[in-house]
C-alpha cells in the first residue's frame, strides 16, 4: 500500500512539474537509480558460540525517485542534487543465503562544475547518502532484518541538454558505505 502511495504521489508531483512556469531556477525530474558492488559484514551472534564471523556479500540494488538540481544548465560553478525514493536491494552471501530488502533511499551531491556549456555540464565532488530497507531472510519467514546505511564518497555527473527543457543527467560514484 506503501509503495502505491509514493508512486501515486511522484506521478502527480512529475505531472504538475510540466505544466510549471520556465522560471524555476531548479531541475526536477525523474530519478532511476542503479549499483552494486562487493562488502564484507562482520556478523555477529549471540546465540552461537563462535559469535563473530567474517562473510562477503554482494549486493545489487535498484530504485525510482524523484530528482532536484540547483544547476542543471547553468554556467555556474556549484550546484547541488537530491536525490529520494524507494529501492529494492538483493544481497548474495558468498556463505551461502541471500536476501531482498526494501526501502527508501536520499543523497545528496555537492558537485563543482569541470565542463559548463550550453548542452553540456560535467561536474564532480562528494555524496552522502542514507538509506533504510527491510526484508526477510529467504527460505526462513521468522527472520526479519532492518538495514539503516551511510554512504559517502567521490562522485562524477553528466548533464546533457537536448532541449530547454529535457536533460539527461548521468552520474558514477564510489561509495563507501
Amino acid at each position: 500500500m506503501k509503495r502505491i502511495l509514493t508512486i501515486n504521489f511522484l506521478a502527480v508531483f512529475f505531472l504538475c512539474s510540466f505544466f510549471s512556469a520556465d522560471a524555476m531556477a531548479l531541475g526536477i525530474g525523474l530519478n532511476l537509480t542503479g549499483g552494486g558492488g562487493v562488502t564484507e559484514w562482520e556478523i555477529k551472534q549471540d546465540y552461537s558460540p563462535h559469535n563473530k564471523y567474517d562473510e562477503d556479500v554482494d549486493v545489487a540494488r535498484g530504485g525510482l525517485g524523484f530528482i532536484l538540481d540547483t544547476t542543471v544548465a547553468k554556467n555556474s560553478l556549484f550546484n547541488y542534487r537530491f536525490n529520494i525514493g524507494s529501492e529494492a536491494v538483493e544481497y548474495d552471501i558468498d556463505g551461502g543465503g541471500s536476501f531482498e530488502t526494501k526501502g527508501w533511499f536520499m543523497a545528496h551531491d555537492f558537485g563543482f562544475g569541470i565542463i559548463k556549456k550550453k548542452n553540456l555540464r560535467l561536474w564532480a565532488g562528494p555524496e552522502l547518502r542514507l538509506s533504510y530497507s527491510q526484508g526477510e531472510l529467504e527460505n526462513n519467514n521468522n527472520i526479519k532484518l532492518y538495514m539503516a546505511t551511510i554512504g559517502i564518497g567521490p562522485v562524477v555527473g553528466l548533464n546533457l541538454n537536448f532541449r530547454k527543457n529535457i536533460t539527461l543527467a548521468l552520474k558514477v560514484g564510489a561509495l563507501s558505505m
